[in-house]
């Protein structure tokens, strides 16, 4: 968008959301990492975001790991053990690729991530509960907004790169159920 018509010192709408975009997400994440260990069963927020992908169902490898959460592939490979361990998920052989290991999560981690996204819910329906109705659809408005240009954006970024992950879990503009 064009920055130049503007005066000095007076932002444009989109750069006066940006900036606050800027300053206000970093405390909203900070609140809802909060959130989401206080019923994690002392999982980081980086395990409860593993086990939201492997809740998902898809044949997914520690490399597509590594790439969701934006870690090298060592970095994620640790964390799949300590869950390993935890019992919250599975390694199989990938039957078409037998050097492929699939990760599923198991029962009880799809459990330990449900309750922990339904306690996250709840505790920040809380928060909100006070707020009136216009104003929750204004919030709901604009982070379906925001979301879907993060998501254009990590598309077209990844699109004209040369990566060699060979994963595509998160390069879809397409809406997440991951939550924590």
């Amino acid at each position: 968008m064009p920055t130049d018509s503007k005066t000095p010192g007076q932002l444009l709408p989109n750069q006066k959301c940006a900036q606050q975009i800027l300053e206000d997400i970093p405390t909203v994440m900070r609140v809802l990492r909060s959130i989401a260990q206080d019923n994690a069963g002392g999982l980081s927020v980086p395990q409860l975001r593993t086990l939201a992908l492997l809740s998902r169902g898809l044949g997914v490898s520690v490399s597509d790991v590594a790439a969701h959460l934006d870690v090298t592939t060592p970095t994620a490979s640790a964390l799949v053990d300590r869950l390993v361990r935890k019992d919250y998920v599975q390694r199989r052989h990938d039957p078409m690729e037998r050097r492929r290991v699939i990760l599923t999560a198991t029962q009880k981690g799809r459990e330990v991530f449900e309750a922990s996204r339904t306690h996250a819910q709840d505790l920040v329906a809380n928060l909100l509960s006070s707020d009136p109705p216009e104003s929750l659809s204004k919030i709901s408005e604009g982070l379906t907004l925001l979301a879907k240009a993060a998501k254009l954006y990590n598309f077209n970024s990844h699109s004209h790169s040369n990566s060699n992950s060979g994963s595509n879990l998160d390069r879809s503009p397409s809406k997440s159920s991951e939550s924590p």
